[in-house]
């Protein structure tokens, strides 16, 4: 009885804080950032639609004069995928006007945001098995003034911190429970983080240097960390 009341509870929490973002959502402007960012999106989106759809690609692009992805395109070394996927349903739902395109990316960047503070959550409630001290964790992550507003318009860090975040779930799953399921959403979700900044690289070094200590020494997680910290 007590287990269902606590997931009562998490549950309330967890929509109540979705319901406020999505309301006040409208409340925040562009960012410099995402004018650019979502030029970035199509010029991948042009480049693979080539390959690809050349014909499709023609038809929506039509007489738009989209920069070509080549060694001269500033924006080659940035990651794109997720820009590029933001344009993808800015495509599908025919967005023509700019108010409403970059709306559309707010939403999208706060539903991820909210996503990866489930998958926070998850990650505490694996390391201290508490039910409350994984919301208060959630709470105070979720509501940290500065990451709350940036979750709307800022599509470059947010995001980055929200792959972060999904990717050590995974990873600490992996060494919790060591098959091939939590190995591939680890592997991508990490591949992910890299893509999109090249500082995700620390990420992946970090999870090369566990698997080290942990075939080196035979130690469980909990044990590993205060082998680490010690």
């Amino acid at each position: 009885m007590i287990s269902t009341k606590n997931n009562f509870v998490t549950y309330i929490i967890f929509f109540s804080f979705f319901f406020i973002g999505i309301t006040v959502v409208t409340d925040y402007g562009v960012s410099q950032d995402e004018y650019s960012n979502r030029i970035h999106g199509f010029v991948l989106l042009n480049y693979v639609g080539n390959l690809i759809f050349p014909d499709l690609i023609q038809n929506i692009v039509g007489d738009k004069n989209i920069q070509k992805l080549d060694i001269n395109y500033a924006g080659k070394s940035y990651g794109a995928y997720y820009p590029a996927l933001q344009g993808v349903f800015e495509i599908i739902f025919q967005i023509k006007d700019k108010y409403n395109q970059f709306l559309l990316r707010h939403y999208i960047n706060f539903s991820v945001f909210f996503i990866s503070l489930i998958f926070f959550y998850k990650t505490l409630l694996l390391l201290t098995n508490s039910k409350n001290l994984s919301l208060i964790g959630f709470l105070i992550l979720g509501l940290s003034p500065r990451i709350f507003a940036n979750s709307f318009y800022n599509n470059i860090d947010i995001f980055f911190l929200s792959v972060v975040l999904i990717s050590n779930y995974f990873f600490i799953k992996l060494y919790l429970n060591l098959n091939y399921k939590n190995l591939v959403l680890c592997a991508l979700f990490t591949a992910l983080v890299v893509d999109h900044r090249i500082a995700g690289i620390y990420f992946l070094f970090q999870n090369l240097f566990f698997i080290f200590l942990i075939s080196k020494k035979n130690l469980g997680f909990k044990k590993m960390l205060i082998y680490v910290i010690s």
